[in-house]
């Protein structure tokens, strides 16, 4: 999906480059909508947000997670519509959420495969050795106060999974490939280290007092309810990617929490992090 089409610029050596966004567990480029508007002034910059190849199988039942992809393979399937829509870098990819983890591993896939990567760009993305798991319990509580979330187009997501906020057939398979995803430290050795943006929200989605927090015994699972409960301050740092990585990390605190980012609203800030041409 076409978000925004790059005018050009009048300087004939600058090369007029794309971004590719993956989308959060919900699967649909549409949450990359309220991005939009900031986008008129990046002359030099098409913008795609990708959707889910698996957004028609929501409906299915449980046992169809058994034939799902691997987030590694989900990767490769993105990789191959960048490619035929992009056949040579360097690339811009980015994803916000589960989708940052997905927009990593077509970095990595990218970079052995010799391309160039110029920037990833993570939005509030849980660094892989920081959490690997989200858990039942966690779920739950996410779920019982939803009307906290600050979710973009809330009514929506319901109304096309019967009611349920975080329990869709697709959040589900984000859910397992997660669990599933066995991550990689460090990058390939390529022409260029990729430049890393990592979008970090500011709150906690935990506001409220009426629901107590989930009791969670594994530690991976605590750090992931940490994650997403808790606010960040804003020496917080990269929250591990730094040390995943094995480089530095540009840091941009984002008002709202990791779901409310997302919305109109909180999204005006990203322009001070977007692509801009290369020296």
């Amino acid at each position: 999906m076409l978000l925004y089409r790059g005018v050009g610029s009048t300087d004939p050596t600058t090369q007029r480059r794309n971004l590719f966004l993956v989308p959060d567990g919900f699967g649909s480029g549409a949450v990359f909508g309220p991005l939009t508007p900031l986008l008129a002034g990046v002359a030099d910059v098409s913008v795609f947000a990708l959707n889910s190849p698996f957004l028609a199988t929501r409906d299915h039942q449980p046992a169809d997670l058994d034939l799902s992809p691997t987030l590694e393979q989900l990767a490769t399937m993105y990789v191959a519509e960048l490619r035929r829509r992009q056949p040579e870098g360097p690339y811009l990819v980015g994803g916000y959420s589960i989708g940052g983890l997905v927009a990593y591993e077509m970095a990595r896939q990218l970079l052995e495969d010799d391309c160039v990567i110029e920037t990833v760009f993570l939005i509030d993305t849980v660094c892989p050795t920081l959490a690997t798991s989200l858990p039942d319990a966690l779920v739950d509580f996410l779920e019982s106060i939803g009307s906290h979330l600050g979710i973009a187009n809330e009514d929506e997501v319901r109304a096309n999974n019967n009611g349920r906020l975080l329990k869709s057939h697709h959040f589900n398979l984000s859910r397992r490939q997660l669990a599933q995803y066995q991550a990689k430290r460090g990058l390939p050795l390529g022409p260029k280290r990729p430049q890393f943006v990592l979008f970090s929200a500011r709150e906690g989605v935990d506001k409220q007092s009426a629901m107590a927090r989930p009791t969670l015994s594994v530690e991976g699972e605590r750090k992931m309810a940490e994650w997403f409960l808790d606010d960040r301050s804003d020496d917080s740092g990269a929250l591990g990617w730094e040390e995943f990585l094995g480089g530095p990390v540009r840091v941009v605190r984002a008002d709202g929490n990791h779901f409310s980012m997302m919305t109109p609203q909180m999204v005006r800030k990203y322009a001070l992090a977007l692509p801009s041409p290369p020296p």
